[in-house]
């Protein structure tokens, strides 16, 4: 239930974080191409708001199981064979997430007092933050996969199925 609910949020926040970032671009030509008069700041937070919809959009792609795979060798594979790769291969995603939780946090510390150039009011440690946050979703996410051998086969379903 808590997984669920943890995709629900990432889902409307990559939601609203796509939303702000195509107004803030459509503002953004308006302002160059209309008003012949483009603004610093709309480039920039774009930019920041992009990262922000990769870290946290890549927790419900994770969910979902709708991230690119490569199955060729897998799909050959017998059933136990399967269970066993997807096991190996959600213990790889939770241990290259907590290194990007550690390292998104630690981002976070060094740079808090570190502004924006074109944006002074926002702090690169702001933009780091949806490292940690979408690190920390998805490890919420893969520990079921890993407590479960079921769960695990389904997280790496092949060819669409589900």
């Amino acid at each position: 239930m808590l997984i669920k609910l943890l995709n629900r949020v990432t889902q409307w926040l990559a939601s609203l974080v796509f939303i702000a970032m195509y107004l803030v671009t459509l503002f953004q030509v308006v302002a160059r191409y209309v008003f012949g008069n483009p603004f610093v700041w709309t480039e920039e937070l774009a930019r920041f708001l992009y990262v922000w919809l990769t870290f946290v959009g890549a927790a419900t792609v994770f969910y979902e199981n709708k991230h690119i795979i490569v199955d060729i060798l897998v799909s050959r594979t017998s059933a136990a064979w399967r269970t066993v790769l997807a096991f190996v291969a959600n213990l790889f995603v939770l241990a290259f997430n907590l290194v990007l939780f550690v390292g998104g946090i630690r981002m976070v510390r060094a740079t808090r007092t570190a502004q924006a150039p074109s944006i002074p009011a926002v702090t690169y440690a702001w933009v780091y933050l949806a490292i940690a946050l979408g690190a920390a979703a998805m490890v919420i996410m893969v520990i079921p996969r890993l407590l479960s051998p079921k769960s695990a086969q389904h997280s790496t379903s092949y060819g669409g199925e589900t």
